[in-house]
């Protein structure tokens, strides 16, 4: 491993909420880009063994993508916890334990697991490549966990001021 590497800097200015919208935006563009690639082959009238190859590797490729975006958002909600609530714990359920700990109350705490058991899933179980995921990921799953990590955070934040913490 190069030397930079080795004593990477965590953050520069670190991070804060609006990185959920900024991932999201950021996939959103890529497969806005993915779209626009495969719009043409798409259209053709004939679809050769080398188009249906192509539309294949651009689905496994958007998936692979969306899966980094599921990872990156869940990532940020932990180095959030990480850095604005001292929660220095491993794991999503030991930070939530934490929390608790310190009094505050996680809303869509059941919704945020299953998201983080998806994300695990992504993370510890990695999907083949040639068959990304079982169930197609769309766009909107992004948006879906983005907003719920915002809102989760959000709250955190108010019960913090409350708090006077």
């Amino acid at each position: 491993m190069r030397k930079e590497l080795r004593k990477f800097e965590e953050y520069f200015w670190g991070l804060t909420k609006d990185d959920f919208k900024a991932t999201s935006e950021l996939v959103k563009v890529f497969m806005k880009a993915y779209w626009m690639e495969i719009k043409l082959p798409k259209e053709s009238k004939t679809l050769t063994p080398e188009i249906d190859l192509f539309i294949a590797q651009h689905y496994r490729e958007t998936q692979m993508l969306l899966q980094f975006g599921i990872w990156r958002l869940q990532s940020i909600f932990e180095s959030l916890l990480k850095t604005n609530f001292d929660i220095q714990s491993l794991g999503i359920s030991e930070k939530l334990k934490d929390l608790k700990f310190k009094g505050f109350t996680v809303v869509k705490k059941k919704e945020l697991l299953q998201w983080t058991a998806l994300r695990n899933k992504l993370s510890h179980s990695a999907p083949e490549m040639l068959n990304p995921f079982p169930t197609n990921l769309i766009e909107s799953d992004i948006d879906e966990f983005a907003q719920l990590l915002s809102d989760i955070y959000e709250d955190l934040e108010r019960q913090k001021l409350t708090k006077g913490k």
